[in-house]
C-alpha cells in the first residue's frame, strides 16, 4: 500500500530520535562547577490561520435555508432575473444604471399607487414592438452559447419573455438595473423588486419555467420568493458588484479560474476511476490522489479551433504525463462503446498541450503532497528546499524507469515489495531525499534562531508549493466566492 510522506513506509529506515532533555532535577544533580546543560527551546508555535467564512451580506441564504423541493425555484428566479437584467453569463450582472436614470424614475412614481396601477396589467404588456425586438436580441445573445446558463434562458418561451420586457418598457426602463450603490428599499429598487416578483409570477402560472421541476405551490409563498431574489440580487450580484469596482476585469479571471479548477478535478476523478475498475495497484492510484496531480486548462484562444489548450506542469515527471496520455486514449476509447447510446453523452473536446516552452499557470505551480515521490520530475525535486524533499522521504514509488515502463507490462498489477526490488530502488535512486542528520541539523538552526527572536515569519504557513505565486487559499476563494453563493 502507498504510504504519505512523513509515516512509515520503507524497509530498514530508521525513524529521527533526539535524545531526550534531562529533568531539572536531574540538571541539579550535576557535579558541582559543571555547567548546565542548555535545553533546546522550542520555537513559537505558529498561530493557526482563521478560516472563518467571510461576513455573509444581509439578504444571503445559505443550502440548508432552501426548502426542500425548491431548489428549481432558486433557479428560477435566477434566470428570470438574468433575463430582466440581460446578464446572460455567469461573469456578467447588470449595468448600473446612471444617477440621472435613478432620479427620473423616482420623479414619475412618486407614489407606490403608480407602480400597483401598472403592475395589474403585466399580463397584457408583451405585444409591443420594444419587447419583440428586445426578445429578438436576447435569442440571438444566446443562440452559440452553450452554457448552462444560456440553456435555461433558451427553454423559456417567447411569451413569457415579451411579457418581462413589456413590463419594463411600460415603467420607461430599457433594462432591469439594480443601483447597487443605495438600499434594496429605495424607491427605485423597491419597483425593480415589484416587478421581478409580479413578472415571475404570471410567467411561473404559464408554465414558463415547467423545467425547472419546482412545486408549482411554492409560487404563492411570498416570502420565500422574496427570500430567494434577494439572496441573488443582494447578496450575490452585490458582491460581484464590489468586487468588480476593486478590481475591474476580476469576475471573468475568477470564473475562469473556478472553470479550470473544476475540469482538472473532474478529469482526476475519472483516471482514478479508470484505474481502480481495472485494478491496478494502489501505488499507480496515487498518481491521481488529488487534483493537484492533473494538469490544467483554458479554452483554446484561437476560436476557430474546438477544445482546450493544456498547460505545462514543470514540475510533473514527463514518463507520468505519457502515462496519464496513455490511460486517457484508453479510457475515452472505451466510453465510446459503453457510453454512445446514452442520450446524455457527449464526446469530451480535445485536449492539446501547449508548446513546453509556455510559462505555466498559477494552478499548474500546484503540487501534491501525498502522491509517489516518483510522480515529480527528479531535476525539478532535487532542485527544490531540504524541509520540501524531506515530506516525500517515506513516499512509494509508481512506474519504473523509461526503459523498463516500455518493455514488459508485469510492473502494473505486481506486488509492492516486488516492485520495489524490480524497479523500485533504481527510481528511489533518481532522488535526493535528505537524511536524519540533514533534516536535524535543519531543526537545529530553526531552534537557535527561534531563540534569537520569537517573530513569526510570514511564510510560516506556507503550503507545500513548489513555487511562489498561488495558494491553496485561492483556489478556495475562487470556489466560495463563485460556486458556494446559492
Amino acid at each position: 500500500m502507498p504510504t504519505e510522506p512523513g509515516s512509515s513506509g520503507q524497509a530498514g529506515s530508521s525513524k529521527r530520535r533526539r535524545e531526550a532533555s534531562p529533568p531539572p532535577a536531574a540538571a541539579s544533580s550535576a557535579q558541582p562547577g559543571a555547567p548546565p546543560k542548555k535545553r533546546r527551546r522550542p520555537g513559537p508555535k505558529v498561530p493557526e490561520a482563521k478560516k472563518g467564512r467571510k461576513k455573509a451580506h444581509t439578504y444571503h441564504m445559505t443550502t440548508e435555508q432552501v426548502p426542500e423541493g425548491a431548489k428549481g425555484l432558486k433557479r428560477a428566479v435566477e434566470v428570470h432575473a438574468r433575463i430582466l437584467g440581460l446578464a446572460l453569463t455567469n461573469t456578467s450582472i447588470p449595468t448600473a444604471p446612471s444617477h440621472h436614470q435613478v432620479e427620473q424614475f423616482e420623479q414619475r412614481f412618486t407614489h407606490s399607487s403608480n407602480l400597483d396601477a401598472l403592475l395589474k396589467g403585466v399580463s397584457n404588456l408583451g405585444n409591443s414592438r420594444a419587447a419583440a425586438d428586445a426578445l429578438a436580441k436576447l435569442r440571438r445573445d444566446t443562440l452559440k452559447s452553450t452554457s448552462i446558463t444560456a440553456r435555461d434562458i433558451k427553454s423559456v418561451p417567447d411569451s413569457a419573455i415579451r411579457m418581462m420586457f413589456g413590463a419594463l418598457h411600460c415603467f420607461g426602463l430599457s433594462v432591469w438595473s439594480p443601483d447597487f450603490t443605495s438600499t434594496p428599499t429605495s424607491l427605485y429598487n423597491s419597483a425593480l423588486e415589484s416587478i421581478f416578483m409580479s413578472t415571475f409570477e404570471q410567467a411561473a402560472i404559464s408554465y414558463a419555467y415547467r423545467n425547472f421541476e419546482f412545486d408549482m405551490a411554492l409560487i404563492k409563498d411570498t416570502r420565500l420568493l422574496c427570500n430567494l431574489f434577494r439572496n441573488f440580487v443582494w447578496s450575490y450580484w452585490l458582491k460581484l458588484s464590489e468586487k468588480e469596482a476593486r478590481r475591474p476585469g476580476s469576475i471573468v479571471k475568477q470564473v475562469i479560474a473556478g472553470s479550470a479548477y473544476r475540469r482538472r478535478s473532474l478529469l482526476t476523478a475519472k483516471r482514478a476511476s479508470y484505474l481502480h475498475e481495472h485494478r491496478y495497484s494502489s501505488r499507480i492510484q496515487q498518481l491521481v490522489c488529488a487534483p493537484e496531480c492533473t494538469s490544467d486548462d483554458e479554452r483554446d484562444p484561437d476560436l476557430t479551433n474546438n477544445g482546450f489548450r493544456v498547460f505545462p506542469k514543470p514540475a510533473r515527471s514527463s514518463l507520468v504525463t505519457e502515462f496519464f496520455r496513455a490511460i486517457d486514449k484508453a479510457r475515452m476509447s472505451e466510453d465510446v462503446v459503453v457510453l454512445q447510446r446514452r442520450q446524455t453523452y457527449r464526446r469530451p473536446e480535445p485536449r492539446t498541450e501547449y508548446p513546453p516552452t509556455t510559462a505555466p499557470s498559477d494552478l499548474s505551480l500546484r503540487v501534491p503532497e501525498n502522491c509517489p515521490l516518483d510522480w515529480f520530475d527528479p531535476t525539478f525535486f532535487n532542485k527544490l528546499p531540504i524541509r520540501f524533499r524531506g515530506k516525500y522521504r517515506k513516499s512509494t514509488i509508481a512506474l519504473p524507469l523509461k526503459d523498463d515502463y516500455d518493455g514488459m507490462k508485469d510492473w502494473e498489477r505486481m506486488p509492492d515489495d516486488v516492485f520495489m526490488k524490480t524497479y523500485g530502488d533504481k527510481v528511489r535512486a533518481q532522488y535526493n531525499l535528505p537524511t536524519d542528520e540533514e533534516l536535524d541539523e535543519l531543526d537545529d538552526l530553526d531552534s537557535e534562531e527561534d531563540s534569537d527572536s520569537t517573530e513569526v515569519p510570514p511564510n510560516a504557513r506556507a503550503g507545500p508549493s513548489a513555487q511562489e505565486g498561488h495558494s491553496e487559499q485561492d483556489e478556495e476563494d475562487i470556489q466560495a466566492d463563485l460556486a458556494d453563493d446559492i
